[in-house]
């Protein structure tokens, strides 16, 4: 299926995704095409129209930037057709669509940080007879780190 799609279309994908996801803090948790699936949503509802001010109330794009925004997808009508292009073309995408990845990928860069750390702590206990504040404070900076990732896992 991916090889439906030139390079060229997913460079333009691409740059949607980018502009998008950039565009929209308001939907910074959602995935980007998620984020884009909103837009064509929106853009349905309001009769095909889209404005500056559509994009700052309703997907929180900052008023100084919301012209640059329009202007770099290629004007209104163009980031319009292109987003439903991007949400028609949603099959066609070449990536994975499972997270199966992520959870053995946090777990094995754990224990890999975790022994770095631990090794860090010993050798600096050898070496330098003691282990100091700022060592103190890596290791809380490594303790809280974890459950930050976990819910960001649990959430995809």
């Amino acid at each position: 299926m991916a090889d439906e799609l030139d390079a060229d279309s997913i460079l333009i994908i691409l740059s949607i995704s980018l502009w998008v996801g950039a565009g929209s803090p308001k939907y910074s948790h959602l995935r980007t095409l998620s984020v884009i699936k909103k837009y064509a949503a929106f853009i349905e509802a309001a009769n095909y129209t889209l404005s500056a001010d559509d994009l700052i109330n309703n997907f929180g794009t900052k008023p100084s930037d919301a012209p640059l925004y329009i202007e770099k997808m290629g004007g209104l009508e163009v980031m319009i057709s292109n987003i439903f292009a991007v949400v028609d073309s949603e099959a066609y995408l070449p990536h994975p669509r499972n997270d199966g990845i992520v959870l053995p990928l946090f777990i094995a860069l754990t224990a890999m940080t975790t022994i770095a750390i631990v090794l860090r702590m010993w050798s600096r206990y050898k070496v330098a007879g003691s282990i100091q504040s700022f060592d103190y404070i890596t290791c809380a900076a490594f303790v809280s780190h974890p459950s930050g990732m976990l819910k960001h896992v649990a959430r995809t």
